[in-house]
């Protein structure tokens, strides 16, 4: 009801309320939306995933034999030499899975025309080989020309630079052998005692899976006295 000299003020305040229930309502939204917009993605490294190798843990054993010492596995001993015109020495395992592995060490006179299937490069180095690459496939899968003699199947092959002879007549033999840049199948060493000899190492092994591996740790261990 309007009465003279007093002013109708009523209307302002309701105004005023709003205005401070709107802005109280506008920085609450604020604050919500920024919560609910807010990253909540929270970043963790993955513990790093470690693997322990273990190293070759095979037992070996030294052998001097003549002008030369290397190491083979401790289970293998010394076999018949095959009945060649060369100085060769002999050595095979005795377990059931090393008995089917075999190692013929030629000295001095060595046997040029020996076939093979793989080859293992070595490099001489004074008294001792250096291995200079892997072991080659069975080297009927890179070797392309015909046997030069129909009765040996021996064809001419090469791998990583070293000419070898490739057994292609038994090619499912695992007969490796070391070769170098040179005369085939005829690497120089010279010990500090014994002098200058060709050598020539081969290697056999007739599981399933040869194990190059123990060739390679032999080649290693090898020098002249």
């Amino acid at each position: 009801m309007y009465r003279l000299g007093h002013r109708k003020t009523h209307h302002y305040v309701i105004g005023g309320g709003l205005l401070i229930i709107v802005a109280s309502l506008a920085v609450t939204g604020a604050i919500l939306s920024g919560k609910i917009f807010q990253a909540h993605t929270v970043l963790r490294q993955s513990p790093p995933i470690t693997h322990t190798v273990l190293g070759d843990t095979t037992q070996t054993q030294q052998v001097s034999k003549g002008p030369f010492i290397f190491d083979i596995p401790a289970d293998w001993h010394e076999v018949e030499a095959p009945r060649v015109p060369y100085a060769v020495y002999s050595w095979a395992g005795t377990t059931k899975l090393s008995a089917a592995q075999r190692l013929d060490i030629y000295i001095d006179n060595v046997p040029l025309d020996m076939a093979v299937n793989r080859l293992q490069p070595v490099q001489a180095n004074g008294d001792h080989l250096d291995i200079v690459g892997p072991t080659s496939d069975n080297c009927t899968s890179f070797t392309t020309r015909v046997p030069t003699s129909v009765n040996t199947g021996y064809a001419p092959s090469k791998w990583n630079g070293v000419n070898f002879l490739c057994d292609m007549a038994n090619y499912e033999r695992d007969v490796v052998a070391t070769g170098s840049a040179g005369p085939i199948n005829a690497t120089t060493l010279v010990g500090s005692t014994s002098g200058s000899h060709h050598v020539l190492l081969v290697y056999t092994d007739h599981n399933l899976s040869p194990d190059f591996i123990t060739f390679v740790s032999i080649i290693k261990s090898f020098h002249l006295i």
